[in-house]
């Protein structure tokens, strides 16, 4: 579960979300819809660990991001960033793995996945 409490993003001096609070139960299907700029990434960095907050708090199945260690977070989130990724030959399927690579559990996950037999491209 994810849990946003009074949270406060933005970057420089512009606030792209103030005083929000959310709950978004395990398992469920969340889309963030918006104009460029209006901070959907900015919060998607946030909830990752990987961008700043400006206030409030962030909760993951119950714990505060704050008191998650580096391991611990990885292995409770995974991102991918909007930002263009440039390494050849890299299907889409690759590139959205790489946000699981931090963890062994995560990469042995993709290792081993189920292979569809409709896709002949698989290794």
């Amino acid at each position: 579960m994810i849990r946003l409490n009074d949270l406060t993003i933005g970057y420089g001096h512009r606030i792209l979300l103030q005083h929000a609070s959310a709950t978004i139960p395990a398992g469920e299907l969340v889309a963030l819809v918006g104009r460029n700029g209006t901070g959907k990434s900015t919060l998607l960095r946030a909830i990752a660990g990987l961008g700043e907050r400006l206030g409030g708090e962030i909760r993951l199945d119950g714990h505060s991001l704050e008191t998650l260690s580096p391991q611990q977070l990885a292995t409770t989130v995974s991102f991918v960033t909007t930002e263009r990724v440039r390494i050849p030959n890299l299907r889409c399927e690759d590139v959205v793995a790489l946000g699981r690579a931090p963890t062994p559990t995560g990469s042995d996950a993709y290792r081993n996945r189920t292979k569809p037999s409709w896709n002949a491209r698989w290794n």
